[in-house]
């Protein structure tokens, strides 16, 4: 940084000599015939000097330095240094061919750079190292958490409320059980609040001691004795669900004995239905792993199928069914999200992204990375088992490991783009398989729009590294400042179109190299052109 601002390499293949840079960045050189150029130590070290192998200096710059004493010992910065010969009428790229290590170096900074964490480890590297002198003690990258937070969203307050009164005697184990089903409950009761299922009830016994003794004082004034049951109900008749508390007359053992007739034991108009009202009711934990029972053809019970499947023919739709049924999010709540991402929007907007009809989505162009992570976050419980397991039976000979969030957000990208099963090398989940419809397209359609979306969505030039990677090596981190602060405004910018498609990548990497040129950039002094009384001017 500095050091490669200020130094003048040298070269001299009379003596086999080379200096050696300490980084791998272009640095000035001037060879044993004073011609000075810019390029790499591997560059250098593999070919020498452009001029002496290659070219001839032109006359006039020739002319330039014959009249100093060529035997002089170099001292470059010294007013009696021979005057150096600029190549900047020489096509080193022509001559060399492209400087590749170079070039790789700044695919690689920019691949990686399209994943937030790195991002992050960058700005937490200038907090924490301020300095040039801070940043070469630098040991290792400051990390911090992941910033992916796998969750059910509990914010309509139906859900919340039922969601409050589960077992709380939980380990860790159990917890996540309950957040799979709840996630379950919520894809099953979507279909219902649209008009395309029977009305769905989940329900539960309230055995904690502490929750019944908090609801006997709500429900002080009621004289029946029995057992609290909570349920959610999603009616079908596109309304909000709600939640239902009530005291039942029959006891714990009654229910629990008849578990496979509930739909006929409840006082359905405890929970505000009908008597004709068609009805899908269960307990809450018996609905772990039903929602792949939903439109089964093998299962093919009319109590458990569809009036019709949802249509995904378009990246509108397949956004929208992602965002309704995978995570349960109204757009309200998508938006809400979206602004802890950094995103300026509300559900207006978010409306408009699923209806504008375009080959170029804003979000795909603009925010597709942090639309993936909230979809990711809030698809995670109803999708990893399914996946996880699909997964183990495609390679057998590997070992049951649940999957990561990063391998569902790597298929929700897929699936949003594309929509096909043959777009990605990941199994689609029954639940999607079995829910959705796609219509078949014309070869020539499919090819025309995988075309178009590769064009508006990111495809990186070179090979990323992960964070552990550049956790592992360090000396990344540093490598990527010093490419940063080689380059002026306009080749980051040139750079950043060159690279990138989508708009908040480039102002993410813009600002990457604005805090470093702030933090680590040489101050440049003023030096005053005016000489005082008898004294010489300066020899330049």
């Amino acid at each position: 940084m500095e050091d490669r601002d200020s130094r003048i390499y040298r070269v001299d293949s009379r003596k086999n000599r080379v200096d050696i840079p300490d980084h791998d960045l272009p640095v000035s050189w001037l060879c044993e015939n004073h011609h000075n150029f810019k390029t790499t130590f591997n560059v250098v070290a593999d070919r020498g000097c452009p001029y002496c192998n290659f070219g001839k200096v032109d006359v006039e710059d020739l002319a330039l330095y014959m009249g100093n004493d060529l035997t002089k010992e170099w001292n470059i910065l010294s007013k009696d240094s021979p005057k150096l010969i600029s190549t900047k009428s020489l096509n080193l790229e022509a001559i060399w061919g492209k400087d590749n290590v170079y070039q790789d170096a700044n695919n690689n900074m920019y691949a990686s750079l399209t994943d937030k964490r790195l991002i992050s480890l960058m700005l937490n590297t200038y907090s924490e190292y301020p300095t040039l002198t801070k940043l070469k003690k630098m040991a290792k990258p400051v990390t911090e958490k992941d910033r992916y937070e796998t969750k059910v969203d509990l914010s309509t307050p139906a859900i919340k409320r039922f969601a409050k009164y589960l077992n709380k005697e939980v380990n860790r184990a159990t917890w996540e059980l309950q957040q799979n089903v709840l996630s379950e409950v919520k894809f099953l009761g979507a279909f219902s609040l649209t008009k395309n299922w029977h009305t769905l009830v989940a329900w539960e016994i309230i055995d904690d001691e502490e929750m019944i003794a908090e609801l006997d004082e709500v429900h002080s004034n009621t004289k029946v004795e029995g057992i609290y049951i909570s349920a959610v109900v999603f009616p079908n008749n596109d309304t909000e669900p709600r939640s239902v508390i009530y005291k039942s007359k029959k006891p714990a053992k009654f229910y629990k004995e008849q578990r496979e007739l509930l739909q006929n034991v409840f006082d359905k108009k405890e929970l505000g239905l009908s008597n004709t009202q068609k009805v899908v009711m269960m307990p809450f934990y018996q609905m772990n792993g039903m929602a792949k029972y939903l439109n089964d053809p093998e299962f093919g019970t009319p109590e458990w199928s569809l009036k019709k499947k949802i249509p995904i023919n378009t990246i509108q739709e397949r956004f929208a069914y992602v965002r309704q049924f995978l995570c349960g999010l109204s757009q309200n709540r998508l938006a809400h999200h979206l602004a802890w991402e950094g995103i300026n929007i509300d559900n207006k907007g978010v409306k408009y992204w699923e209806e504008k009809q375009t080959d170029e989505p804003s979000f795909v162009k603009n925010h597709f990375k942090d639309v993936i992570k909230v979809f990711s976050e809030h698809a995670f419980y109803l999708l990893q088992l399914d996946m996880t397991n699909d997964l183990h039976r495609k390679n057998i000979d590997f070992d049951w490991k649940p999957v990561g969030i990063k391998y569902i957000e790597r298929f929700l990208s897929d699936f949003i783009l594309y929509g096909t099963q043959d777009a990605t090398d990941i199994q689609f989940p029954e639940i999607i398989q079995q829910t959705t419809e796609l219509k078949l397209k014309d070869e020539k359609d499919l090819l025309w729009e995988s075309a178009k979306i590769k064009k508006v969505s990111s495809r990186a030039k070179g090979d990323p590294y992960s964070e552990q990677d550049v956790i592992k090596k360090p000396y990344l981190i540093v490598q990527w400042i010093n490419l940063l602060l080689d380059k002026d405004e306009s080749e980051i910018v040139d750079d950043l179109d060159d690279q990138y498609d989508d708009e908040s990548t480039k102002k993410e990497v813009y600002y990457l190299w604005h805090k470093a040129n702030e933090l680590y950039k040489p101050k440049t002094k003023k030096t005053s052109t005016k000489t005082k009384k008898g004294q010489k001017p300066p020899p330049f």
